[in-house]
């Protein structure tokens, strides 16, 4: 689906200057009615390509924290540049604020669940490959 949105982003515009977002779900939502529940992180990174402003990237995060996708450090650099590309810096420190928050609740939602649960995968023994 990232891909999906990349091209078509690419298509009708560029990274530069994104197409925004509201064509963008329209042709995800609605003409090829790809569901939302289906999106994941790096589909809300390419989202998050398309926004022209703040505005649309805060909808696409609040979209991300409704369906219960886990961010990664591309959502979070993208989302910076959206605002970055805007002009907004203050904007842009808030978004490493929330960065920092949010990854520090899933450490210790984490770590919490790691230690009540105490079931660690451990790595599977392979058999030795045959000498050619």
């Amino acid at each position: 689906i990232s891909d999906f949105i990349r091209a078509y982003r690419d298509a009708h515009g560029k990274r530069t200057t994104p197409i925004g977002l509201v064509p963008t779900l329209e042709l995800l939502l609605r003409e090829s009615q790809i569901p939302r529940s289906s999106l994941g992180t790096y589909a809300y990174v390419s989202l998050l390509t398309c926004c022209k402003s703040p505005l649309e990237a805060r909808k696409v995060n609040e979209m991300r924290k409704e369906d219960g996708v886990r961010s990664n450090a591309y959502f979070w650099s993208a989302l910076v540049d959206v605002y970055a590309r805007s002009g907004d810096y203050r904007g842009a420190e808030v978004v490493l604020d929330e960065m920092l928050d949010e990854t520090k609740m899933e450490y210790e939602t984490w770590t919490a669940t790691d230690s009540i649960d105490q079931k660690v995968e451990k790595p599977i023994a392979m058999p030795p490959l045959p000498a050619y």
